[in-house]
């Protein structure tokens, strides 16, 4: 049994709303696995990478219920014919329902283009001790990757190749993103922002200077422009992201090792030639977000990052963050790989082999002024006693699908109410907690795919 001041302070963290209205739940653990990187083309269609200790296996995991459940399309553990290791994977490009390609090592690209029925290695270059780089797709059928210098004794650079069938075959540009009097080093992260019109981060050395520069093509790679970062990236930590709302106007999230993994956000207005910028944590000298890992847009004010420890969100374009809750965050600690498969439900992978699911506990939306919760999830009481009922009340605009399920502290479903269509007005159903040790559960009502969650307490 809980005492009095034990009971006191979890109904003081019950009556304060979940920070940013924003909750994200374990929709399944692999442990000993790792994700890679996340993305998802709808909002049910997702494709997850990862793989099994050091690269003992590497996988393909997909889900078509926007992230509820997931189901390996493929496995690569090295034993075939002519490879010992399995292909390395870097990053996941779902472009449409049926084709996706991953970014894998020694020259490949992995390819499907049935929804993930079958895979295919598609050669991006013969050269087999190619590292890992970074994919982008501009749609169906236009695309950029980089294959990696693969470093001594080999002295060949970073190498730019680009699709124009969807992946099926690549071809290296036909000039190399350079400006006079410096040596291209490496390039750092990548854009496929329209037909023909590529952006590249470089880092340029000479001597003991660097520079990081961006390298702009409208032609496909025959002509460059460059311009400076606003920022000094030397330090840069993993891959940037790169999001462009439409020609002119993009963004650029990343991490730096200073220290310790410190975020920034840089944007331009011009469609990569000058970049400002937007958020910054060096400036004080201190994380204030703790290194962004990747991150995914809605629109241009609207998104998410995935950082160490937690996940962040921004409405108003990366200028500021805030963290979102994670339900059992002490069993997770690592990075995070994110993605929004809506403007109301995202999805995220962490380092730690877990899955989870953002669960709004009102709306989807930010709330101000007078504006009510469109849905209103209430449980009453929620606090109870074991063997006794609590009531969760919703309110229903709408004929609505409606669903419920109750999960405890570890994540595993207690409860499942399955899918039935309601009528308009409020929604009540009774739990009973027969079957519920004491202790803290989460209820989750889900309405036309979205899911909102309200904290029960059993005493």
């Amino acid at each position: 049994m809980y005492t009095r001041a034990a009971l006191s302070l979890l109904y003081f963290f019950l009556a304060l709303p979940i920070m940013a209205q924003h909750v994200w739940m374990p929709v399944d653990s692999t442990r000993g696995e790792r994700a890679w990187d996340i993305d998802c083309v709808d909002s049910l269609n997702c494709l997850l990478i990862g793989e099994v200790g050091l690269g003992l296996e590497v996988y393909v995991l997909q889900s078509t219920d926007g992230g509820t459940t997931w189901k390996k399309v493929h496995s690569d553990t090295g034993r075939i014919p002519l490879r010992r290791y399995p292909l390395r994977l870097l990053q996941v490009e779902y472009v449409t329902p049926n084709l996706a390609l991953v970014s894998v090592d020694s020259g490949y690209i992995l390819r499907t283009q049935d929804g993930g029925k079958s895979w295919e290695e598609i050669e991006v270059t013969d050269r087999r001790r190619a590292l890992r780089g970074p994919i982008d797709m501009y749609d169906s059928l236009n695309g950029i990757c980089v294959v990696r210098n693969p470093g001594p004794p080999e002295h060949i650079w970073d190498r730019l190749f680009k699709t124009t069938d969807g992946g099926k075959t690549w071809h290296s540009t036909e000039t190399l993103p350079r400006t006079e009097g410096w040596e291209r080093q490496t390039i750092l992260g990548i854009s496929c922002i329209g037909q023909d019109r590529y952006l590249t981060l470089m880092l340029y050395k000479e001597d003991n200077p660097t520079a990081q520069l961006f390298s702009l093509t409208t032609d496909g790679g025959k002509t460059w422009t460059f311009s400076e970062s606003p920022l000094d990236l030397t330090e840069l930590f993993g891959l940037p992201d790169f999001h462009f709302f439409d020609s002119l106007h993009g963004i650029m999230t990343g991490a730096q090792r200073i220290n310790n993994l410190l975020s920034f956000v840089i944007e331009t207005r011009d469609g990569g030639l000058s970049w400002s910028i937007l958020h910054n944590d060096t400036i004080e000298g201190r994380s204030r977000t703790g290194g962004m890992l990747n991150s995914d847009f809605y629109d241009r004010n609207y998104g998410i990052a995935g950082v160490p420890r937690g996940i962040v969100r921004t409405t108003d374009g990366g200028r500021t963050w805030h963290r979102d809750s994670i339900a059992f965050p002490w069993r997770y600690t690592g990075g995070y790989y994110v993605e929004l498969t809506s403007s109301s439900s995202g999805v995220a992978a962490g380092i730690h082999g877990a899955i989870f699911r953002w669960l709004s506990t009102t709306s989807s939306v930010d709330l101000t002024g007078d504006k009510k919760p469109l849905y209103d999830l209430q449980l009453t009481p929620s606090i109870v006693s074991n063997g006794t009922k609590t009531f969760a009340q919703i309110n229903l605009p709408h004929h609505s699908p409606v669903s419920l399920k109750v999960f405890d502290v570890t994540g595993n479903i207690v409860l499942t109410v399955p899918p039935q269509l309601i009528k308009t007005g409020r929604w009540k159903l009774p739990i009973s907690t027969d079957e519920f040790s004491s202790g803290m559960y989460f209820v989750a009502v889900t309405v036309n795919s979205t899911e909102y969650v309200q904290k029960l307490l059993v005493q």
